[in-house]
């Protein structure tokens, strides 16, 4: 019988397939599939923040260091005012 996967769990396996074990980002409720499915393995860790440009900050900093892609994920909504 075939699994059924999500598409949350299908790019969870494909930041696998790339060698990829680091995701940072905001959470919302854009992408909570998403972070369900980190959450559901032990494969790939998500490190929260709490703004989008800290997110950021943060992958680009992890590629600079270690040679690696930086992954930033986010959640979609209005921009807040300044």
């Amino acid at each position: 019988m075939l699994k059924h996967q999500t598409v949350a769990e299908t790019v969870v396996d494909q930041l696998v397939e790339w060698g990829l074990d680091t995701v940072f980002g905001v959470a919302g409720d854009a992408i909570i599939p998403l972070l369900d499915a980190l959450g559901a393995q032990d494969r790939v860790r998500f490190y929260p923040a709490r703004r989008e440009d800290v997110a950021a900050f943060m992958a680009s900093a992890y590629g600079k260091l270690t040679g690696r892609p930086g992954v930033c994920i986010a959640t979609s909504g209005p921009e807040r005012p300044t």
